[in-house]
């Protein structure tokens, strides 16, 4: 469980981690204009989600399950660190990746306490002016009762969108059609039903006889676990998908 101070620590050292590269960014309850969010009766959910500290700064995106939602644009300090370019950097001419943190809590019947129902990123491509940024990846850790009998892996990387598919679709040559995007209920992958495969994170350890279960990791309502993976899986979203020095330097031919 986490109290209302718990709750602001996590998000102080999520929006640390995020601000190593990406400065100005909050993260606020979201239908709360009285900030009173810790009122709420037993029972209520509240969601949180990152803002930009000066709205005027404010990106934003819409989400595949609906809503729009306010982005800031993935950096990489390791790329950064082996560019001897400074202008490789920001540059707003290339299209970017773009991404917003949500978590979702519900208030116990104890009143000073809240238990997680939902936490986690998710990843759009596109350029800042774009309001239909695809959504391409989500990293989520979702809470479910101990009664499932086929729980889905926790957490798990969800994907939502392939990106220069030509290089993967059936009967066709490599690099046939590089620059289509799908959507994973789109194309050649509608029969295999990518987007509704929860690709677990964690789990080869927990010994089980189901496969499923054994995937399954819970974070015991421990707000410290969830800062732990978030910020773990923020870095490794850097990391991944650091542009390289060819990429960008192709980027810049075309345009």
């Amino acid at each position: 469980m986490a109290t209302r101070i718990d709750l602001e620590t996590l998000h102080q050292e999520i929006c640390r981690c995020i601000d190593e590269t990406n400065s100005g960014t909050a993260i606020q309850p979201i239908g709360f204009e009285d900030g009173d969010w810790w009122r709420i009766k037993p029972g209520g959910q509240v969601p949180f989600e990152t803002v930009p500290k000066d709205p005027r700064l404010q990106v934003t995106a819409e989400r595949a399950l609906g809503g729009r939602v306010s982005v800031f644009q993935l950096h990489y300090p390791a790329f950064a660190k082996r560019a001897d370019d400074d202008s490789l950097r920001g540059d707003d001419a290339m299209p970017g990746l773009w991404v917003t943190w949500r978590d979702n809590w519900t208030k116990t019947a104890k009143r000073t306490e809240f238990r997680m129902v939902s936490a986690g990123w998710t990843l759009f491509f596109g350029h800042r002016e774009d309001k239909a940024k695809t959504q391409i990846l989500r990293a989520e850790w979702d809470k479910q009762e101990s009664d499932v009998a086929t729980p889905q892996g926790q957490p798990h990387w969800h994907i939502d969108a392939i990106m220069g598919v030509g290089d993967f679709a059936y009967g066709g040559s490599p690099g046939a059609d590089q620059d289509a995007d799908y959507g994973c209920d789109e194309g050649p992958y509608r029969a295999i039903g990518i987007h509704r495969a929860h690709l677990g994170m964690g789990g080869w350890n927990n010994k089980f006889k189901n496969q499923n279960v054994g995937w399954y990791r819970s974070c015991n309502n421990d707000w410290r676990e969830i800062q732990r993976w978030a910020s773990a899986a923020f870095k490794c979203l850097q990391e991944q998908l650091a542009p390289g020095r060819q990429e960008i330097a192709r980027f810049r031919k075309q345009v």
